[in-house]
């Protein structure tokens, strides 16, 4: 199509939204209300797009960070930063179109847009995209799906540690083959919840709050 998709987290309030809806200047604004709508009027018209000129170096989205550190600022990222950052993670986490892949994580968050939609892409797989992680239901939909692939924040996994131990053994046979060699859980910090996920250790309240604490210090190297 040619747009540039800013992406925008649900969350965020009046001031949050106006900074961005100004800095971005979009043409185009959907919201779910406007979906309705939307489909009606694509269902009419043909499904032949006309070409657009576009490079591998065009703009393909325009990302705000989080604002931590200041108000958001706004990184375009190309075509060829999603397809390549996918590629490289495709073949270095031996992502196949066997895989079962569970995403979890908001697609405004670049990780899921930029590394879960594409390796799911790229690589062909089967993927069930969730509305949100809800930990009270993560037993029964890991149980049912019953993915080999699953991309999560620290947060999500010290939720996870909450799965009753057998539900959490038998979740961790089936994914052990992903996790292991793919590095997703790559620290020590990280593979304490997969020793919890082989049965092999358990923790109190106050363990599983100093764990999330460290993990928060090594998020990037997790996610």
């Amino acid at each position: 199509l040619g747009v540039i998709f800013v992406p925008i987290n649900i969350l965020y309030r009046e001031r949050e939204l106006s900074h961005i809806l100004s800095d971005a200047e979009p043409k185009l604004q959907i919201t779910d209300a406007d979906l309705p709508a939307l489909r009606e009027e694509a269902a009419g018209q043909s499904s032949e797009l006309a070409a657009v000129d576009l490079t591998a170096d065009s703009p393909a989205a325009l990302v705000y960070t989080s604002g931590t550190t200041g108000v958001s600022k706004g990184a375009i990222l190309t075509h060829n930063n999603f397809y390549f950052n996918g590629a490289t993670l495709v073949e270095s986490w031996r992502i196949t179109a066997a895989d079962r892949f569970l995403l979890a994580l908001p697609l405004f968050h670049v990780h899921a847009l930029g590394n879960g939609i594409h390796c799911w892409l790229l690589s062909g797989c089967r993927m069930r995209l969730l509305e949100r992680f809800e930990h009270e239901k993560a037993t029964a939909t890991f149980l049912d799906f019953q993915p080999t692939l699953f991309f999560g924040v620290p947060t999500v996994y010290v939720r996870l540690l909450e799965t009753p131990p057998d539900a959490a053994r038998e979740i961790y046979e089936r994914e052990l083959a992903v996790k292991s060699h793919c590095g997703y859980l790559c620290c020590s910090k990280c593979r304490k919840c997969l020793d919890f996920f082989n049965g092999h250790a358990k923790f109190d309240e106050g363990e599983r709050r100093k764990l999330l604490e460290e993990l928060k210090k090594i998020e990037a190297d997790c996610t």
